[in-house]
């Protein structure tokens, strides 16, 4: 019979004998209380309105069958809290993983046209001998079915077409390397940019711009506002016009005065083929 634990919605936060921070520890505190919330409105739910009527409705096989269909979706989105609210930036410091454009006098100017564009194209950042490794085991994975459909994990069914494995890059270093440094390239980008970023949310906090006008979500703070998440998401497209639709990660609600969710930042690794033609072959 399928189970469900709380502690498998935990992500590692710390290394072997090293106990995690205070900041990580609230964090996934306000995870699994999410999760029990949801556990306690679906019992609500099933709770029986005629208190005199004690006949089993159906047998414990299907009974327990139809508990898992329904809390299965309360599960993801419980996991989904979890893999979002991020940990510290700090221990994945690694400046030499970064490209030129985020290191030194450059990572200003990188900033600068991120805050003013909303968004950066950083060109070549991984070297042909990492690409292709990267490539090499990304198809790996794909062929070895460790990737599964995205779709059903949308709120709405018919938006991507690709299949996806969430991968945290210090379990994951001895099987899958250059996977494990692709990822770790991505989490320093956020330490290269945190300084950066909430120097830029204090400024629009004091000026009264009601998108930063309440404080970061917890484990971020107005000392640096970017957290990582535990896990990056892995994608592969299987071409054939396989597509995701035009959307974003998070935005402001102004009836609600509140953002969607805790993003402030995404930072996505396109792993091409050196040949990669976007006219003929479409995608970035």
């Amino acid at each position: 019979r399928s189970k469900i634990r709380f502690g498998s919605l935990l992500e590692q936060v710390s290394g072997p004998g090293v106990s995690p921070p205070p900041e990580a520890r609230a964090a996934h505190a306000q995870s699994v209380q999410a999760l029990r919330r949801a556990v306690e409105e679906l019992k609500a739910q099933q709770a029986p309105t005629d208190h005199h009527d004690v006949t089993p409705i159906m047998e414990e096989s299907n009974a327990e069958s139809g508990l898992f269909d329904r809390l299965l979706p309360m599960v993801r989105a419980a996991y989904q809290v979890t893999i979002s609210v991020g940990c510290p930036t700090y221990p994945h410091a690694h400046p030499e993983l970064l490209p030129r454009a985020l290191l030194g006098a450059d990572l200003q100017i990188t900033a600068e046209k991120l805050l003013n564009d909303g968004y950066i194209i950083v060109d070549d950042c991984m070297g042909l001998e990492g690409l292709q490794a990267f490539i090499d085991e990304v198809k790996q994975v794909d062929e070895d079915g460790e990737t599964e459909p995205a779709d059903p994990y949308q709120a709405t069914s018919g938006q991507r077409d690709d299949r996806i494995l969430w991968v945290d890059d210090s379990s994951i270093a001895g099987q899958w390397p250059a996977i494990s440094q692709a990822v770790g390239k991505l989490k320093a980008v956020a330490h290269a940019l945190n300084p950066a970023l909430t120097r830029h949310h204090a400024r629009r906090h004091a000026a009264g711009d009601p998108v930063h006008a309440a404080p970061p979500a917890p484990p971020a703070s107005s000392d640096g506002v970017l957290t990582v998440p535990a896990k990056a998401m892995l994608a592969c497209y299987p071409g054939k016009s396989a597509k995701y639709v035009p959307h974003t990660d998070s935005k402001f609600l102004p009836a609600l005065g509140t953002k969607s969710n805790p993003r402030e930042l995404t930072a996505i690794l396109y792993a091409n083929p050196t040949d990669w033609n976007v006219d003929v072959d479409g995608g970035a």
